[in-house]
């Protein structure tokens, strides 16, 4: 109660989420959908909190509660985020709460399996992604992938020539260590090692490819969506009929 600095958390949380109607409508929508397509699901206690601005733990989701520290949802642009790398802050948004949570969600839904090659860790992205088409479909394309309107355009007008570089290059089926970072984790850019293209590129690129493929293969494909989320990488991958967009 006398700790200064979380009487200030408190305070500018509170400005901050005067009402959660927002929020509530939107976590409602995701748990009706949820519902919808995995019937078992029971709704969990939604508990808000604050944490120090953890960013890396901005939602915890369990069988009955969920906790969500609005602290890490104040805008880019506030103060107690200075000093946070601009690729981060750029998820520090209230709109990115519910997507948080289908992230969340994709991943205790999705087949776990051991993720040795590229080609493995694009597919097992691309699922969580399918996943919150299916599941937050009120949210934009680049709101579930966190980019900007205008790195989104840039993966779409370029998805041709990296899926080039990735099968020139002998990507997908390398066990090196390294590709993650470069084309899957969280990064300011992705790293192709091409001055012009990292410059402009969007971090985590690989993401958007493995979208595309698990689009594919559920639009060639007779499987449900459960269904999908099970399959190997591999064998999804030999059915989806990929061909990127030029």
């Amino acid at each position: 109660m006398k700790d200064t600095l979380q009487q200030e958390l408190q305070t500018e949380t509170l400005n901050k989420f005067q009402d959660l109607n927002t929020e509530k409508q939107e976590i409602a929508s995701l748990f009706k959908h949820l519902k919808y397509y995995f019937t078992a699901f029971n709704v969990p206690r939604v508990v808000t909190t604050t944490s120090n601005v953890d960013y890396r733990n901005k939602v915890v989701v369990t069988d009955t509660i969920v906790l969500v520290s609005l602290d890490t949802y104040l805008g880019s642009d506030h103060h107690f985020y200075q000093g946070i790398q601009d690729y981060i802050k750029s998820h520090l948004e209230p709109g990115q709460l519910v997507v948080d949570l289908a992230t969340k969600y994709g991943e205790r839904y999705t087949l776990q399996q051991t993720r040795k090659t590229l080609l493995d860790e694009l597919i097992y992205a691309g699922k969580i992604l399918y996943f919150k088409d299916k599941v937050i479909p009120f949210k934009t394309d680049f709101d579930k992938i966190g980019y900007t309107s205008e790195q989104l355009e840039w993966a779409k007008a370029n998805e041709e020539e990296i899926w080039r570089y990735f099968v020139d290059k002998e990507l997908l089926f390398s066990t090196d260590s390294k590709l993650p970072n470069r084309f899957i984790n969280p990064a300011p850019f992705s790293k192709f090692y091409l001055q012009e293209i990292d410059n402009e590129s969007p971090g985590e690129i690989g993401k958007f490819l493995g979208w595309q493929i698990v689009r594919s293969y559920m639009a060639n494909n007779e499987v449900s969506f459960e269904q999908m989320l099970a399959k190997e990488s591999k064998e999804l991958f030999d059915n989806a009929k990929y061909k990127p967009g030029k």
